[in-house]
């Protein structure tokens, strides 16, 4: 029998709370609990798929470990969704590649603070969009620091820091150092940078869930592109599961390969900025992002829903 991870989830409300973080935690969000209205509210009940301007929906694929033989390989539409988490709250909170080097607060960091006791939800922040392909995106190109430039995010992104930036036993998270470029053998070493880091992390923290945030300021401009028809919202989720659920990552100077990211994340945060409404110069958008953006979200759970039956009946 093959031990594979069983595959589920739910697309949960939320609603921000800012606060004053000297951490490069850039942001702490409370997912709201399913099945409840948020505390003294009578507006914002459960509704699947809600459309937040100006928020954030995660899309939650969630992967309990463990065995499973066959008798419990059972259609997706015969098993409980996931159910509403025992306390009240989620702690949700952002991780990006800049403070790896602007404050040299590595991955680690966040177990030595004790952040990671604290957060259910880590987001890796933040991957781009294809500018070309219309698809989720792994290269590397800076990103310049001109905020009125149109084009400032466009096909950016940065393959090293994700995975193949060499990190030192005093930078690791499990104190080993990573093997140096002119050492790595032939065939090339699967993982290195922060999405190794954030493996062992995960490691050391299994109930901390890992998701991939698309978007962002910066890195928004295509969404109301990908999101416009069925096909390239079809094409659009395909690619983005591909990369980072399956963890098929491109070769990058040894690093990457097949498979090479799987079991690292934990699902999608959603961070358009912003449907039907201007943000960032340059950032298409639409009066029909509204209704598209739902339909995004509804066909990330179906390809979620799908890839998780593959594996539990493969």
């Amino acid at each position: 029998m093959t031990c594979k991870p069983r595959l589920f989830g739910n697309t949960r409300q939320i609603r921000t709370e800012h606060r004053e973080n000297t951490n490069p935690i850039l942001e702490r969000r409370w997912i709201m609990k399913h099945g409840r209205h948020q505390p003294n509210s009578s507006t914002h009940g459960p509704k699947p798929y809600r459309v937040l301007t100006g928020a954030v929906v995660l899309v939650g694929l969630w992967a309990a470990g463990g065995c499973r033989g066959a008798a419990d390989a059972q259609p997706m539409s015969s098993r409980p969704r996931l159910g509403p988490p025992a306390h009240e709250y989620e702690l949700f909170g952002y991780y990006s590649a800049r403070p790896t080097y602007d404050q040299n607060f590595q991955v680690k960091d966040i177990a030595r603070t004790g952040m990671a006791d604290r957060l259910t939800v880590l987001a890796y922040a933040f991957e781009n969009i294809d500018p070309t392909n219309l698809t989720c995106s792994m290269t590397t190109k800076p990103v310049n620091n001109r905020d009125a430039d149109p084009d400032q995010g466009t096909g950016g992104g940065d393959q090293y820091t994700d995975y193949n930036k060499p990190f030192d036993a005093r930078s690791s998270v499990d104190g080993v150092a990573d093997p140096p470029p002119d050492v790595v053998p032939a065939h090339g070493v699967p993982l290195r940078g922060n999405f190794n880091q954030l493996k062992m992390l995960k490691g050391k923290f299994p109930k901390l869930k890992i998701v991939v945030s698309l978007g962002g300021w910066t890195y928004s401009k295509f969404f109301s592109d990908v999101a416009a028809s069925e096909a390239s919202r079809r094409k659009f989720v395909s690619s983005c599961i591909d990369l980072y659920i399956k963890g098929n990552l491109p070769l990058y100077h040894g690093n990457g390969g097949p498979g090479s990211a799987a079991n690292i994340f934990d699902g999608f945060d959603i961070d358009w900025e912003w449907p039907a409404s201007d943000a960032h110069p340059g950032n298409h958008h639409t009066p029909a992002d509204k209704a598209n953006y739902a339909l995004l979200l509804r066909e990330f759970r179906r390809q979620l829903d799908a890839s998780a039956e593959a594996d539990i009946t493969s």
